[in-house]
């Protein structure tokens, strides 16, 4: 067989591969090898213990980095760390101006500490009473992108008091994303008018929640055919528009004049239409919100997206003394855990029938139970975030609020059954759970924050619901309580028992004083248990109808890597989100 350029590319996916072959000769096979043409440097690194040694370690390496395009891959002792909890128990306490150097220093090469798995700490004193995460691997955005890396392991050391450590490369793919609504989509002149006829052509017959959540799903496969239609593959459409402005230009160059220069305007006004919304794009995938106005900068978004994916990423999951990994076992792992988490046990409570509580009047309850206005829901909008993340639906309030004025009738028609049937599908009651590490390089589902993200008519409905509790729960909860409650203060309460405490010793009173503070608490609470207060606390028999169909009647799945797990049913507690 004779090689060449074409079937080297062919057999390699893309041209960016070096070869060499050496062909067949009689009954001898011939010999092909093919490599990356990707150009990394890989530097070894044994640092000097003093300060001095390491910083003329750093600057030697960043005078090689400057000016060198291709990649890097970074690993070795670097008797440094980037945060003080990479060090525990040591008699010798790491300046912060040392690790503040270690991070300028990582930054200044452009170089990512990826997250870690296996053990915490890569250093060992032989006394065991200090240990440290001295050695990693520090790799540049292109070789990550390129490798497939994902995270790196710290293995168990035997002879040596440092541990080894290898780099984990997988091309994992989680499954699936759900739709989700693109805030640039709404700034297009045509969204609202496109909104506007698909809505109306939907004929739908049934119940209103029923005919709203499929209002709702035919939308969302309209809107990906018209993001498809208009926006196509954005960075090959903007480079096709500047390919566009540069032949023009160049016609421009060599002619006399009779080119419609209106046709370099509109090339112009499309181009910085299309990098307006790439920027909107990246800042919404980026969860950037402090920024509100400046210059564009495509490059930090795109940073901020990377670095929020290594953060939140999830590879494999401790449990007990082995490692879970695998797509499906990882979400198999995942779904079992909080399906656990959010099953009753159920049992039988002790109630508190001899014990008197604050009780509603009738007033309160009408105030509860009074029809749902259109400006009461238009507040609730106006009043809320646009940007959080939406739920399975995946229509964020932003959508709502520009397109309200083609859903508002649907959306009241849907409210108004509801307050008549206190009847809530399913498919308006399900939920994501997204996983928020609460620490660096997670290992275990308890280091994640679970949060809820609910569908945008349950939390209209919800919100609504909460605003009118909101008015006549001063009237049910004790004036001691000093938290979350409006006009009182979380810090009151630390105030009067300091005051308490102050007050025994000066009188040398015996006193007793309990601190209670439930783990989970929200995702604990008991339905029935809830429902035993309500009703001691005198609200009215439909307005627990209505709590029964929002919060008994909801299933979930968890976020893994931006797909969804099967989803299961919820027995108990809160959601949050």
């Amino acid at each position: 067989m004779h090689f060449d350029d074409s079937i080297i590319h062919n057999l390699w996916g893309h041209q960016d591969v070096l070869w060499a072959a050496k062909e067949a000769e009689g009954l001898s096979g011939g010999l092909c090898v093919d490599w990356d043409g990707m150009r990394v440097n890989i530097v070894n690194v044994y640092s000097p213990c003093s300060l001095a040694g390491k910083r003329k370690l750093w600057e030697d390496l960043l005078h090689i980095r400057r000016g060198d395009s291709s990649e890097w891959c970074v690993g070795g002792d670097f008797n440094a760390i980037l945060r003080s909890s990479e060090r525990k128990s040591g008699s010798t306490v790491t300046r912060s101006s040392e690790i503040n150097l270690f991070r300028d220093f990582v930054d200044e090469m452009e170089l990512i500490d990826v997250p870690v798995l296996g053990k915490k700490f890569s250093w060992f004193s032989s006394d065991g009473k200090a240990m440290s995460r001295l050695d990693r691997f520090l790799l540049s955005d292109g070789f990550l992108k390129k490798s497939g890396v994902t995270s790196q392991w710290i293995g168990e050391r035997d002879i040596s008091d440092h541990c080894p450590v290898w780099l984990l490369c997988s091309q994992i793919n989680w499954g699936p994303k759900p739709f989700r609504v693109v805030n640039g989509w709404l700034e297009h002149p045509d969204f609202k008018a496109f909104v506007e006829a698909s809505w109306q052509s939907y004929n739908i017959s049934g119940k209103k929640a029923f005919v709203l959540k499929e209002k709702f799903k035919l939308l969302r496969e309209s809107l990906k055919n018209w993001n498809k239609e208009v926006f196509g593959f954005l960075d090959l459409n903007i480079e096709k528009t500047v390919r566009d402005i540069n032949e023009f230009e160049g016609l421009l160059a060599n002619s006399d004049g009779d080119l419609d220069y209106l046709k370099l305007e509109g090339l112009n006004k499309e181009f910085w239409k299309q990098l307006h919304f790439k920027e909107s794009l990246l800042k919404q995938k980026s969860r950037t919100t402090w920024i509100r106005e400046g210059d564009s900068n495509s490059k930090y978004f795109h940073q901020s997206i990377k670095s929020r994916r290594r953060r939140n990423q999830l590879v494999a999951l401790k449990d007990g003394d082995h490692w879970v990994q695998g797509v499906d076992d990882v979400k198999s792992f995942v779904k079992n855990f909080f399906e656990k988490n959010f099953t009753e046990e159920w049992s039988n409570r002790p109630l508190l029938d001899g014990i008197s509580f604050n009780s509603l009047s009738d007033t309160d309850n009408h105030t509860l139970l009074a029809p749902f206005s259109v400006e009461e829901v238009r507040d609730i909008l106006s009043s809320c975030d646009g940007n959080k993340c939406p739920g399975p639906d995946g229509f964020n309030f932003n959508f709502l609020k520009t397109c309200w004025d083609v859903l508002q009738a649907d959306v009241m028609e849907f409210l108004n059954e509801f307050h008549s049937n206190a009847i809530l599908p399913k498919a308006i009651t399900a939920s994501f759970l997204a996983l928020i590490p609460k620490k660096d390089h997670p290992q275990v589902l308890s280091d994640y924050r679970p949060i809820c993200l609910v569908g945008c008519l349950y939390k209209i409905l919800s919100k609504v619901l909460a605003a009118r509790l909101k008015k006549v729960m001063g009237k049910l909860i004790s004036e001691c309580q000093t938290a979350f409650l409006p006009n009182r203060q979380i810090l009151d309460g630390v105030l009067v028992v300091n005051e308490l405490i102050d007050l025994a010793k000066r009188r040398k009173d015996k006193c007793l004083m309990l601190k209670v503070d439930f783990e989970r608490a929200y995702d604990t609470v008991n339905w029935n248990f809830l429902e035993y207060m309500m009703r001691r606390m005198g609200f009215d028999q439909h307005w627990l109808e209505w709590m029964r169909a929002c919060i008994f009647n909801s299933s979930m799945s968890v976020l893994v890597n931006g797909s969804p797990t099967e989803d299961f049913l919820v027995g108990k507690g809160l959601r949050q989100g």
